[in-house]
Protein backbone atom coordinates (compact mmCIF):
# COMPACT_ATOMS: atom_id res chain seq x y z
CA UNK A 1 0.00 0.00 0.00
CA UNK A 2 3.12 2.31 0.82
CA UNK A 3 2.42 4.98 3.12
CA UNK A 4 0.87 8.66 3.53
CA UNK A 5 2.31 11.83 5.31
CA UNK A 6 0.87 13.97 8.28
CA UNK A 7 -1.46 15.38 5.51
CA UNK A 8 -2.78 12.07 4.31
CA UNK A 9 -0.79 12.62 0.99
CA UNK A 10 0.68 9.92 -0.65
CA UNK A 11 4.49 9.69 -0.27
CA UNK A 12 4.92 5.97 -1.24
CA UNK A 13 3.60 3.11 -2.93
CA UNK A 14 0.20 2.34 -4.03
CA UNK A 15 -1.00 5.58 -2.10
CA UNK A 16 1.34 7.76 -3.81
CA UNK A 17 0.48 6.86 -7.09
CA UNK A 18 -3.27 7.06 -6.56
CA UNK A 19 -2.91 10.35 -5.02
CA UNK A 20 -0.81 11.79 -8.26
CA UNK A 21 -3.04 10.28 -10.42
CA UNK A 22 -5.96 11.62 -8.53
CA UNK A 23 -4.24 15.14 -8.51
CA UNK A 24 -3.38 15.34 -12.02
CA UNK A 25 -7.40 14.45 -12.56
CA UNK A 26 -8.66 17.36 -10.62
CA UNK A 27 -5.96 19.56 -12.00
CA UNK A 28 -7.09 18.42 -15.62
CA UNK A 29 -10.62 19.62 -14.43
CA UNK A 30 -10.17 22.26 -12.89
CA UNK A 31 -11.11 21.52 -9.24
CA UNK A 32 -9.39 22.06 -6.11
CA UNK A 33 -7.26 19.09 -3.92
CA UNK A 34 -10.03 17.35 -2.00
CA UNK A 35 -12.50 16.58 -4.15
CA UNK A 36 -14.10 13.17 -3.97
CA UNK A 37 -13.17 10.89 -6.48
CA UNK A 38 -14.50 7.18 -7.24
CA UNK A 39 -12.54 4.61 -5.09
CA UNK A 40 -10.23 2.17 -6.49
CA UNK A 41 -10.01 -1.35 -5.99
CA UNK A 42 -6.67 -2.93 -5.81
CA UNK A 43 -6.34 -6.46 -7.37
CA UNK A 44 -4.61 -7.35 -4.05
CA UNK A 45 -6.21 -11.01 -2.13
CA UNK A 46 -6.30 -10.16 1.06
CA UNK A 47 -5.99 -13.76 2.31
CA UNK A 48 -3.21 -14.74 -0.43
CA UNK A 49 -1.07 -11.84 0.59
CA UNK A 50 -0.90 -12.84 3.78
CA UNK A 51 -0.28 -16.27 3.11
CA UNK A 52 2.58 -14.93 0.82
CA UNK A 53 3.65 -12.36 3.51
CA UNK A 54 3.70 -15.30 6.44
CA UNK A 55 5.67 -17.74 4.26
CA UNK A 56 8.42 -14.93 3.18
CA UNK A 57 8.44 -13.93 6.83
CA UNK A 58 9.60 -17.70 7.72
CA UNK A 59 11.89 -18.34 5.30
CA UNK A 60 13.56 -15.39 6.67
CA UNK A 61 13.97 -16.88 9.98
CA UNK A 62 13.93 -20.44 8.80
CA UNK A 63 17.09 -19.90 6.07
CA UNK A 64 18.85 -17.15 8.30
CA UNK A 65 18.12 -14.81 4.77
CA UNK A 66 19.11 -11.14 4.68
CA UNK A 67 15.75 -10.22 1.93
CA UNK A 68 12.95 -12.67 0.57
CA UNK A 69 10.33 -11.42 -1.59
CA UNK A 70 7.23 -12.71 -3.49
CA UNK A 71 4.59 -11.64 -6.36
CA UNK A 72 1.72 -13.72 -7.73
CA UNK A 73 0.02 -13.09 -10.88
CA UNK A 74 -3.11 -13.91 -12.89
CA UNK A 75 -2.10 -15.04 -16.35
CA UNK A 76 -4.96 -13.99 -18.07
CA UNK A 77 -5.78 -10.44 -16.50
CA UNK A 78 -2.54 -9.43 -15.23
CA UNK A 79 -3.88 -8.65 -11.79
CA UNK A 80 -1.15 -8.92 -9.22
CA UNK A 81 -2.64 -10.38 -5.98
CA UNK A 82 -0.11 -10.77 -3.66
CA UNK A 83 2.98 -8.82 -3.56
CA UNK A 84 5.54 -8.84 -0.08
CA UNK A 85 9.25 -7.48 0.14
CA UNK A 86 10.75 -8.42 3.20
CA UNK A 87 12.15 -6.41 5.26
CA UNK A 88 9.56 -3.90 5.13
CA UNK A 89 9.30 -1.39 7.33
CA UNK A 90 5.81 0.48 9.57
CA UNK A 91 3.86 2.56 7.45
CA UNK A 92 2.66 4.50 10.69
CA UNK A 93 6.14 5.30 10.61
CA UNK A 94 7.75 6.41 7.43
CA UNK A 95 10.81 7.54 8.27
CA UNK A 96 11.57 3.44 9.01
CA UNK A 97 11.76 2.77 5.40
CA UNK A 98 15.02 4.57 5.81
CA UNK A 99 16.64 2.44 8.62
CA UNK A 100 19.03 0.03 7.44
CA UNK A 101 18.95 -4.15 8.14
CA UNK A 102 21.09 -5.48 9.97
CA UNK A 103 23.66 -3.07 8.59
CA UNK A 104 22.40 -2.77 5.44
CA UNK A 105 21.05 0.28 4.25
CA UNK A 106 18.67 0.66 1.58
CA UNK A 107 17.72 -3.13 2.83
CA UNK A 108 13.18 -2.00 2.82
CA UNK A 109 13.01 -1.31 -0.97
CA UNK A 110 10.87 -2.94 -2.90
CA UNK A 111 12.52 -5.68 -4.16
CA UNK A 112 9.81 -7.07 -6.95
CA UNK A 113 9.51 -3.91 -8.92
CA UNK A 114 12.57 -1.36 -7.55
CA UNK A 115 15.19 -4.02 -7.52
CA UNK A 116 17.28 -5.91 -10.47
CA UNK A 117 18.95 -9.13 -10.23
CA UNK A 118 20.69 -11.76 -11.66
CA UNK A 119 18.15 -13.95 -11.38
CA UNK A 120 20.39 -17.19 -12.23
CA UNK A 121 18.90 -20.31 -14.27
CA UNK A 122 15.44 -18.82 -13.49
CA UNK A 123 16.57 -17.40 -16.90
CA UNK A 124 16.54 -20.90 -18.90
CA UNK A 125 13.05 -20.69 -18.80
CA UNK A 126 13.18 -17.49 -20.90
CA UNK A 127 15.92 -18.68 -23.28
CA UNK A 128 13.98 -22.08 -24.06
CA UNK A 129 10.99 -20.31 -24.85
CA UNK A 130 13.02 -18.17 -27.11
CA UNK A 131 14.66 -20.90 -28.99
CA UNK A 132 12.31 -22.83 -29.62
CA UNK A 133 9.73 -20.30 -31.03
CA UNK A 134 12.51 -19.18 -33.18
CA UNK A 135 11.72 -22.42 -34.97
CA UNK A 136 15.78 -23.18 -35.44
CA UNK A 137 15.95 -25.45 -31.96
CA UNK A 138 13.35 -28.47 -32.05
CA UNK A 139 12.18 -30.27 -28.66
CA UNK A 140 12.97 -33.33 -29.86
CA UNK A 141 17.24 -31.70 -30.95
CA UNK A 142 19.77 -33.08 -28.45
CA UNK A 143 23.39 -31.19 -27.91
CA UNK A 144 26.77 -32.57 -26.69
CA UNK A 145 27.07 -31.38 -22.75
CA UNK A 146 30.31 -33.33 -22.26
CA UNK A 147 33.10 -30.85 -22.31
CA UNK A 148 32.66 -26.71 -20.95
CA UNK A 149 32.23 -24.88 -23.48
CA UNK A 150 35.40 -21.70 -24.07
CA UNK A 151 35.53 -18.62 -24.68
CA UNK A 152 39.25 -18.06 -24.88
CA UNK A 153 40.97 -18.24 -21.49
CA UNK A 154 36.99 -18.79 -19.80
CA UNK A 155 35.47 -22.33 -19.67
CA UNK A 156 31.80 -22.15 -18.48
CA UNK A 157 31.02 -25.46 -17.22
CA UNK A 158 27.76 -27.62 -15.35
CA UNK A 159 27.11 -27.69 -11.75
CA UNK A 160 27.00 -31.61 -11.22
CA UNK A 161 26.91 -32.03 -15.24
CA UNK A 162 26.05 -35.47 -16.56
CA UNK A 163 29.36 -35.03 -19.16
CA UNK A 164 27.77 -36.80 -22.04
CA UNK A 165 24.85 -35.51 -25.12
CA UNK A 166 21.54 -34.34 -23.98
CA UNK A 167 18.50 -34.21 -24.76
CA UNK A 168 16.38 -30.38 -24.72
CA UNK A 169 13.67 -31.58 -21.92
CA UNK A 170 16.94 -33.07 -19.79
CA UNK A 171 18.91 -29.74 -20.42
CA UNK A 172 15.81 -27.87 -18.64
CA UNK A 173 15.43 -30.62 -15.80
CA UNK A 174 19.56 -30.84 -15.31
CA UNK A 175 19.67 -26.88 -15.28
CA UNK A 176 23.01 -27.75 -18.06
CA UNK A 177 24.61 -24.60 -18.51
CA UNK A 178 26.34 -25.85 -21.45
CA UNK A 179 23.24 -27.58 -23.28
CA UNK A 180 21.88 -23.75 -22.58
CA UNK A 181 24.45 -22.11 -24.20
CA UNK A 182 25.02 -24.49 -27.28
CA UNK A 183 20.88 -24.25 -27.80
CA UNK A 184 21.09 -20.52 -27.87
CA UNK A 185 24.32 -20.30 -30.04
CA UNK A 186 21.96 -22.29 -32.28
CA UNK A 187 19.35 -19.87 -31.95
CA UNK A 188 21.68 -17.07 -32.72
CA UNK A 189 22.97 -14.02 -30.16
CA UNK A 190 21.35 -11.71 -32.70
CA UNK A 191 17.98 -13.48 -32.41
CA UNK A 192 18.27 -14.37 -28.56
CA UNK A 193 18.57 -10.50 -28.11
CA UNK A 194 15.85 -9.55 -29.62
CA UNK A 195 13.29 -11.89 -28.02
CA UNK A 196 14.55 -10.13 -24.91
CA UNK A 197 13.18 -7.11 -26.42
CA UNK A 198 9.89 -9.27 -27.72
CA UNK A 199 9.44 -10.51 -24.36
CA UNK A 200 9.37 -6.80 -22.51
CA UNK A 201 11.97 -7.26 -20.67
CA UNK A 202 13.65 -3.81 -22.03
CA UNK A 203 10.46 -1.74 -21.60
CA UNK A 204 9.61 -0.14 -18.11
CA UNK A 205 7.03 -1.77 -15.87
CA UNK A 206 3.88 -0.64 -16.11
CA UNK A 207 2.64 -1.26 -12.64
CA UNK A 208 1.18 1.24 -10.80
CA UNK A 209 4.33 1.93 -8.35
CA UNK A 210 6.08 4.77 -8.07
CA UNK A 211 9.37 2.62 -7.05
CA UNK A 212 10.09 0.82 -10.43
CA UNK A 213 13.65 0.41 -12.35
CA UNK A 214 14.42 -0.58 -15.73
CA UNK A 215 16.95 -3.87 -16.64
CA UNK A 216 20.37 -3.81 -17.59
CA UNK A 217 20.80 -5.71 -20.44
CA UNK A 218 23.69 -4.96 -22.71
CA UNK A 219 22.47 -4.04 -25.92
CA UNK A 220 24.31 -5.67 -27.86
CA UNK A 221 25.86 -9.41 -26.72
CA UNK A 222 29.28 -10.20 -27.15
CA UNK A 223 30.16 -14.63 -27.52
CA UNK A 224 30.80 -14.63 -24.39
CA UNK A 225 27.70 -12.15 -22.90
CA UNK A 226 25.26 -14.05 -24.87
CA UNK A 227 26.25 -17.65 -23.30
CA UNK A 228 26.06 -15.94 -19.89
CA UNK A 229 22.98 -14.49 -20.10
CA UNK A 230 21.30 -17.62 -21.73
CA UNK A 231 21.60 -18.89 -18.55
CA UNK A 232 21.37 -15.81 -16.28
CA UNK A 233 23.68 -13.66 -15.29
CA UNK A 234 25.99 -11.00 -16.91
CA UNK A 235 22.09 -9.34 -17.27
CA UNK A 236 19.78 -7.93 -14.29
CA UNK A 237 15.87 -7.58 -14.84
CA UNK A 238 13.10 -6.95 -11.73
CA UNK A 239 11.00 -9.81 -10.72
CA UNK A 240 8.30 -7.95 -11.55
CA UNK A 241 9.59 -8.27 -15.33
CA UNK A 242 9.96 -11.87 -14.76
CA UNK A 243 6.39 -12.68 -13.67
CA UNK A 244 5.19 -10.92 -16.21
CA UNK A 245 7.33 -13.33 -18.87
CA UNK A 246 6.47 -16.50 -17.39
CA UNK A 247 2.42 -15.70 -16.85
CA UNK A 248 2.97 -14.66 -20.88
CA UNK A 249 5.24 -18.01 -21.82
CA UNK A 250 2.30 -20.46 -19.92
CA UNK A 251 -0.34 -18.60 -21.23
CA UNK A 252 -0.69 -20.16 -25.03
CA UNK A 253 1.92 -16.95 -25.77
CA UNK A 254 -0.12 -13.78 -24.47
CA UNK A 255 1.92 -11.19 -22.49
CA UNK A 256 -0.47 -8.95 -20.73
CA UNK A 257 0.99 -6.01 -18.10
CA UNK A 258 0.61 -6.82 -14.90
CA UNK A 259 -1.41 -4.58 -12.54
CA UNK A 260 -2.77 -3.46 -9.28
CA UNK A 261 -6.10 -2.49 -10.01
CA UNK A 262 -9.13 -4.93 -10.70
CA UNK A 263 -9.16 -6.29 -14.51
CA UNK A 264 -11.45 -8.51 -16.20
CA UNK A 265 -10.37 -11.36 -18.84
CA UNK A 266 -12.35 -9.52 -21.17
CA UNK A 267 -10.63 -6.13 -20.55
CA UNK A 268 -7.17 -7.98 -20.13
CA UNK A 269 -7.59 -9.75 -23.98
CA UNK A 270 -7.80 -6.44 -25.16
CA UNK A 271 -3.97 -5.16 -24.02
CA UNK A 272 -2.36 -8.79 -24.90
CA UNK A 273 0.29 -9.21 -27.17
CA UNK A 274 1.92 -12.15 -28.06
CA UNK A 275 5.46 -13.15 -27.59
CA UNK A 276 5.39 -16.94 -28.65
CA UNK A 277 3.41 -19.57 -30.67
CA UNK A 278 0.88 -21.24 -28.09
CA UNK A 279 2.71 -24.51 -29.69
CA UNK A 280 5.58 -23.12 -28.21
CA UNK A 281 4.19 -22.26 -25.07
CA UNK A 282 2.57 -26.06 -24.37
CA UNK A 283 5.94 -26.99 -24.56
CA UNK A 284 7.10 -24.54 -21.56
CA UNK A 285 4.11 -26.11 -19.54
CA UNK A 286 5.93 -29.42 -20.52
CA UNK A 287 9.07 -28.43 -19.15
CA UNK A 288 7.93 -26.17 -16.27
CA UNK A 289 5.75 -29.25 -15.05
CA UNK A 290 9.09 -32.04 -15.61
CA UNK A 291 11.43 -30.11 -13.65
CA UNK A 292 8.59 -30.13 -10.98
CA UNK A 293 8.53 -33.85 -11.10
CA UNK A 294 12.34 -34.92 -11.96
CA UNK A 295 14.16 -31.67 -12.29
CA UNK A 296 15.35 -29.05 -9.17
CA UNK A 297 11.97 -28.69 -8.33
CA UNK A 298 10.77 -31.50 -6.93
CA UNK A 299 10.77 -31.07 -3.01
CA UNK A 300 8.93 -27.53 -4.32
CA UNK A 301 6.05 -30.52 -6.09
CA UNK A 302 5.99 -32.52 -2.78
CA UNK A 303 4.81 -30.38 -0.81
CA UNK A 304 2.36 -28.93 -3.39
CA UNK A 305 1.39 -31.96 -4.54
CA UNK A 306 -1.61 -32.49 -6.31
CA UNK A 307 -2.09 -28.88 -8.26
CA UNK A 308 -0.11 -29.69 -10.68
CA UNK A 309 2.29 -26.95 -10.60
CA UNK A 310 5.77 -26.57 -11.75
CA UNK A 311 9.02 -23.73 -12.62
CA UNK A 312 12.39 -23.72 -12.87
CA UNK A 313 15.17 -23.19 -9.95
CA UNK A 314 17.91 -20.28 -9.73
CA UNK A 315 21.05 -20.15 -7.86
CA UNK A 316 23.23 -17.12 -8.65
CA UNK A 317 26.31 -16.09 -7.24
CA UNK A 318 26.16 -12.25 -6.26
CA UNK A 319 28.69 -9.70 -7.09
CA UNK A 320 30.59 -8.21 -4.22
CA UNK A 321 33.26 -5.49 -4.66
CA UNK A 322 32.67 -6.18 -8.92
CA UNK A 323 33.52 -10.19 -8.14
CA UNK A 324 31.33 -12.55 -7.80
CA UNK A 325 30.97 -14.23 -4.32
CA UNK A 326 30.46 -17.71 -3.72
CA UNK A 327 29.67 -17.20 -0.59
CA UNK A 328 26.75 -15.46 -0.77
CA UNK A 329 24.02 -16.64 -3.19
CA UNK A 330 21.02 -15.39 -4.38
CA UNK A 331 17.85 -17.98 -4.67
CA UNK A 332 14.87 -17.97 -6.89
CA UNK A 333 12.15 -19.76 -8.01
CA UNK A 334 9.77 -18.88 -11.24
CA UNK A 335 6.61 -20.96 -11.52
CA UNK A 336 3.21 -21.29 -12.37
CA UNK A 337 0.25 -23.43 -11.55
CA UNK A 338 -2.08 -25.68 -12.29
CA UNK A 339 0.12 -26.50 -15.58
CA UNK A 340 -3.09 -28.00 -16.92
CA UNK A 341 -4.93 -24.73 -17.25
CA UNK A 342 -2.39 -22.51 -16.22
CA UNK A 343 -4.03 -19.73 -14.09
CA UNK A 344 -1.45 -17.76 -11.76
CA UNK A 345 2.49 -17.38 -12.14
CA UNK A 346 4.76 -16.85 -9.17
CA UNK A 347 8.14 -15.65 -8.51
CA UNK A 348 9.79 -15.91 -5.46
CA UNK A 349 13.68 -15.10 -3.84
CA UNK A 350 15.55 -15.43 -1.15
CA UNK A 351 18.50 -13.44 -1.11
CA UNK A 352 21.36 -15.08 0.95
CA UNK A 353 20.17 -18.25 2.23
CA UNK A 354 21.84 -20.26 4.96
CA UNK A 355 21.21 -24.39 5.31
CA UNK A 356 18.35 -24.95 7.41
CA UNK A 357 19.91 -27.83 8.74
CA UNK A 358 22.88 -29.86 7.99
CA UNK A 359 20.97 -32.50 5.99
CA UNK A 360 20.03 -29.54 3.17
CA UNK A 361 21.81 -27.52 0.71
CA UNK A 362 21.60 -23.93 -0.05
CA UNK A 363 20.64 -24.04 -3.67
CA UNK A 364 17.04 -22.22 -4.82
CA UNK A 365 15.84 -26.18 -4.45
CA UNK A 366 16.54 -26.22 -0.70
CA UNK A 367 14.67 -22.47 -0.14
CA UNK A 368 13.21 -20.67 -2.58
CA UNK A 369 11.66 -24.11 -4.73
CA UNK A 370 10.65 -25.19 -0.96
CA UNK A 371 8.98 -21.63 0.08
CA UNK A 372 6.69 -21.64 -3.33
CA UNK A 373 5.71 -24.81 -2.85
CA UNK A 374 4.05 -23.83 0.96
CA UNK A 375 2.60 -20.86 -0.47
CA UNK A 376 0.80 -23.09 -3.04
CA UNK A 377 -0.53 -25.81 -0.58
CA UNK A 378 -1.41 -22.90 1.21
CA UNK A 379 -3.46 -20.61 -1.19
CA UNK A 380 -4.57 -23.02 -4.01
CA UNK A 381 -7.35 -24.01 -2.30
CA UNK A 382 -8.09 -20.06 -1.54
CA UNK A 383 -8.25 -20.07 -5.56
CA UNK A 384 -10.67 -22.71 -5.88
CA UNK A 385 -7.74 -24.98 -7.46
CA UNK A 386 -8.85 -28.49 -6.67
CA UNK A 387 -6.14 -31.10 -6.08
CA UNK A 388 -5.73 -33.75 -8.58
CA UNK A 389 -3.31 -36.58 -8.61
CA UNK A 390 -4.62 -38.46 -11.97
CA UNK A 391 -0.93 -38.82 -13.44
CA UNK A 392 -2.80 -38.76 -16.89
CA UNK A 393 -2.55 -35.26 -16.69
CA UNK A 394 1.14 -34.65 -16.78
CA UNK A 395 1.05 -37.68 -19.83
CA UNK A 396 -1.39 -35.41 -21.76
CA UNK A 397 1.43 -32.56 -21.18
CA UNK A 398 4.10 -34.36 -22.88
CA UNK A 399 4.19 -33.16 -26.49
CA UNK A 400 3.30 -35.19 -29.47
CA UNK A 401 6.69 -34.90 -30.43
CA UNK A 402 8.10 -36.34 -27.60
CA UNK A 403 5.46 -38.90 -27.44
CA UNK A 404 6.28 -40.33 -30.72
CA UNK A 405 10.29 -40.97 -29.80
CA UNK A 406 8.69 -42.36 -26.77
CA UNK A 407 6.86 -45.07 -28.74
CA UNK A 408 9.55 -45.74 -31.29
Amino acid sequence: MGAVNRDNQGIAGFERYIDTQDVAVLQQIGLARGRELAPKEMSIDINVQHALYAELADAMIRYQAIAAAGVIMDVKSGEILALVSLPDFDPNRPETALEPYEGVKGARINRISAGTFELGSIFKTISFAGALDSGLVKITDEFDATNPVRFGRFSISDYRGKKRVLSMPEIYKYSSNIGTIKMMQTMGKENYRAFLTKIGFDDELSIELPEITTSSIPKNFSDVGAATAAFGHGLAITPMHMVAAVAGIVNDGNFVPPTLFKRTVEQATKLYRPIISPQTSATMRYLLRLNALEGSGRKANGIADGYRFGGKTGTADKVVDGRYDTSKTFASFASAFPLDDPQYAMVVIVDEPQKENEQRGTTAGWNAGMVSGRIVKRIAPMLGIIPNFDENIDLELVPLELRALTNN
